[in-house]
């Protein structure tokens, strides 16, 4: 009995240390090294314990329910050095961490504490790493479309713009790697000229808070921010490659970088995209004239020293795309039987030939930007932007002759050039407030060439002044804005052989004002409002015929005038740890509000016969929802939920508005394995995108009434493996699962065709790293 008296001893000993109770408490505060100033919204994670915090206004920081143990603690705050502690947690425990000011370039992991910190009182999404490996190989907005509250607006298969809220084209920033995206976006059918392969983050500001951008931002902003450049030495790329089964369509996309080492700082990248696809098909038939192909490059090259850095980047976007032939109809009768029978006119075999009509598209981006570090004052910017955007577009009439036929020339050339400059002073904290002021220029010029016009020359400036300021307190988050933007436009029009000069100027303000109450650390609650203003663009105010790639005659109204918005926009954010809910409520007004409606007969033209519309303004306004969920409902069983309801109304005629996007449903229901020796992450999952149909409409205001509501099943699956030492990921996925007939109300060739049928992508990305021979050989 003495010899198991120890033993027994120990044993309860042993049970008393296992049986310890997870209540200790680790709290503290995070602050800057050097001035002692504290760090709010810095990312806090217990590594192998998938414990994630964020510091409040304060720097203040609280881990609750740990067990007795050893923990390590990594601490990451954009700009800073991240901080790995290691704790022996036996009691409640509280710490003080100081960071260090980064002489390098901000680090991936970091930029998500930054973006939690951005997205503090305004209405934002990011489309998280997975997200975006799912959409490889789509346009721009397939990718935003993941986003509750974005859907997109179509001009057959190949062509999609975002829609946020119900407003596009004008109404909705791009910012392409710092810049404003200038390219002839009033078209709907002209879409974003942006290789999303460039993006390394794609976040979606919603409503008219983010006018630090523009106060013409009425819908939102979508910023487009390529990747870092390298902050290690050594050399890195990556290899994508993409298939699609629909289209037959392929994609390869690769890049390298390089950081020379700590003596240059001096880093460099070089990107590229290939893409070609050819008709693609409805379950029943193929689309003739409906491939299309792109030749995407761009590289940057960049220095960072511990207080300045200046980084030059340049893109090119080139593309040609066919334009559906079933589209463009050569006579009345034809027209008025397909779009009243539905019938789809098509040689309904597959080629990769693009035909006319079709359109040519090169755009060109150049980025220069510098930025300073002013001790005790803060950060200041310069940023200078050069677009060039060339558009070509081919009718589907035949030349007079052999010899102009021979020549193959444009029926419509566009060229626009615009250049721009923005310069601002970041604030550093004092006392709870940061801030922003700057101010902006822009150039641009417009001409156009050919033998058919639709909209014509100009020659616009425009200047601005902005500032934004935000405070912190304990719980409370305070922001508010201000921007004017002054305006002048001069139109170049042909009258009868003359040139009449028409000029315009607009002073336009804008104001918004956002609240932040963080109630604990997984819920916080945001309400924002703002106003806006938008001058008419030029299709809005002179196109005058064939709008080529939407296959439709357009007219303006030259008496149009400026839009005013006034949007409010209410939200919470909720954050557990197998739980996130995001959710938001919001009403846009908007006073004149220009849109184009259906007129009462189709036109025929040299060209053939289209439907006709004109540009119009009401007063309307807009009002909905956007729900996000993501909830890992037990181990390994993932639900992902994304919704949204948008419903329009015409003040002025009192009844329901035209192109209004339907509500939308999108839901997928996955499982992630346990990792093996041979497979990590490997994820399966099945998806359905619900889409009602659109009956807010009023009976007999458009060609066809909107289509019925429809159901896409869909199958996704991803994996990592290694193959010969080299990481590998997988992704496979199957839209329209079932082949399903449908047409889409936003689709402005809902009118000749259904939308595209099954379709199987199988995607492969290759990292490559080369880090350690390099740094080896530089010592």
């Amino acid at each position: 009995m003495r010899l198991y008296l120890p033993l027994l001893l120990l044993l309860l000993f042993i049970e008393g240390r296992a049986q310890s109770p997870c209540t200790f408490r680790l709290s503290g505060v995070v602050r800057d090294a050097s001035t002692g100033e504290s760090l709010p919204f810095a990312k806090l994670e217990i590594e192998g314990k998938n414990r994630v915090v964020i510091s409040d206004a304060d720097g203040k920081f609280l881990f609750d329910s740990l067990c007795g143990g050893d923990y390590l603690l990594k601490t990451l705050y954009v700009g800073y050095d991240s901080m790995l502690l290691s704790l022996n947690i036996t009691k409640d425990t509280d710490r003080k961490i100081r960071l260090k000011m980064s002489v390098k370039n901000l680090k991936q992991t970091e930029i998500v504490a930054e973006r939690i910190a951005d997205k503090s009182t305004i209405a934002s999404d990011t489309l998280s790493k997975k997200e975006m490996d799912q959409s490889r190989g789509e346009g721009l907005t397939g990718y935003l479309k993941k986003i509750a509250g974005v859907t997109g607006i179509q001009t057959g298969p190949s062509i999609m713009k975002p829609v946020i809220h119900g407003m596009h084209s004008q109404r909705v920033l791009i910012m392409n790697a710092g810049i404003r995206q200038e390219g002839q976006q009033w078209g709907s059918e002209h879409a974003p000229e942006i290789d999303p392969f460039v993006a390394n983050r794609l976040t979606v500001v919603k409503g008219t808070s983010s006018i630090r951008y523009g106060a013409d931002a009425i819908g939102g902003v979508i910023l487009v921010e390529p990747r870092e450049l390298p902050h290690e030495p050594g050399i890195q790329a990556e290899v994508n490659l993409v298939g699609m089964s629909n289209g037959r369509q392929g994609v390869a996309s690769g890049l390298i970088e390089q950081h020379l080492g700590k003596f240059f700082d001096l880093c460099w990248r070089l990107q590229g995209t290939v893409k070609k696809a050819g008709n693609v098909s409805t379950p029943d038939l193929y689309l003739q004239n409906t491939a299309f192909e792109e030749y995407n490059w761009s590289g940057s090259i960049g220095i960072e020293r511990k207080r300045f850095g200046a980084e030059v980047f340049y893109s090119r976007f080139n593309t040609t795309l066919g334009i559906f032939t079933g589209s463009h109809i050569g006579n009345l009768s034809d027209l008025q039987r397909i779009i009243e029978n539905g019938e789809t006119i098509t040689d309904n075999t597959f080629t990769y030939r693009i035909d006319k009509p079709r359109q040519e598209v090169t755009h060109q981006l150049l980025s220069a930007k510098a930025w300073w570090t002013i001790t005790n004052v803060g950060k200041l910017n310069l940023q200078y932007g050069y677009q060039f955007n060339h558009r070509f577009e081919y009718d589907r009439d035949k030349a007079l002759n052999d010899s102009l036929a021979a020549l193959d020339l444009p029926d419509l050339e566009l060229r626009l050039y615009t250049q721009s400059v923005d310069l601002n002073l970041e604030t550093r904290n004092r006392n709870g407030f940061t801030g922003v002021i700057g101010i902006s220029g822009l150039k641009q010029d417009n001409q156009y060439g050919g033998q058919r016009f639709f909209v014509p020359n100009y020659i616009l400036y425009n200047s601005a002044a902005y500032t934004t300021i935000r405070w912190r307190k304990m719980k409370w988050e305070v922001e508010a804005g201000a921007r004017v933007d002054y305006r002048e436009q001069s139109v170049y029009r042909n009258i009868k052989g003359a040139v009449v000069q028409n000029d315009y100027r607009f002073t336009n303000p804008g104001l918004s004002t956002g609240l932040l109450f963080k109630q604990d650390s997984s819920i916080s609650w945001t309400l924002n409002a703002g106003t806006a203003y938008r001058p008419p663009s030029i299709n809005e105010w002179f196109s005058n015929g064939l709008h080529h790639g939407t296959a439709t005659f357009e007219t303006g109204d030259s008496t149009l005038g400026v839009e005013k918005a006034y949007n409010v926009i209410g939200g919470v954010r909720i954050q557990k740890r197998k739980l996130a809910v995001d959710a938001s409520i919001y009403y846009l007004y908007i006073k004149d509000y220009i849109y184009l409606i259906p007129d009462e007969s189709p036109v025929l033209t040299v060209s053939g016969a289209f439907p006709s519309f004109a540009y119009s303004h009401v007063d309307a306004s807009f009002k909905g929802v956007d729900l996000s969920i993501d909830w890992d409902i037990t181990e390994g069983i993932n639900l992902r939920s994304r919704n949204s309801i948008v419903l329009g109304w015409n003040h002025t005629g009192n009844r329901y508005l035209e192109l209004v996007p339907s509500p939308r449903f999108d839901q997928l229901l996955s499982y992630r394995f346990k990792d093996s020796k041979s497979w990590k992450e490997l994820t399966v999952g099945l998806s359905a995108l619900i889409v009602a149909e659109q009956w807010r409409y009023d009976e007999g205001r458009d060609y066809i009434p909107p289509p019925p509501a429809y159901v896409l099943p869909g199958f996704e699956a991803s994996a990592t493996f290694t193959h010969a030492g080299q990481e590998v990921r997988m992704g496979l996925s199957v839209s329209n699962l079932f082949n399903t007939s449908y047409r889409e109300y936003m689709n402005r060739f809902r009118y000749y065709a259904d939308e595209t049928g099954r379709n199987i992508t199988l995607r492969l990305t290759v990292p490559l790293s080369f880090k350690t021979a390099t740094h080896d050989h530089e010592h």
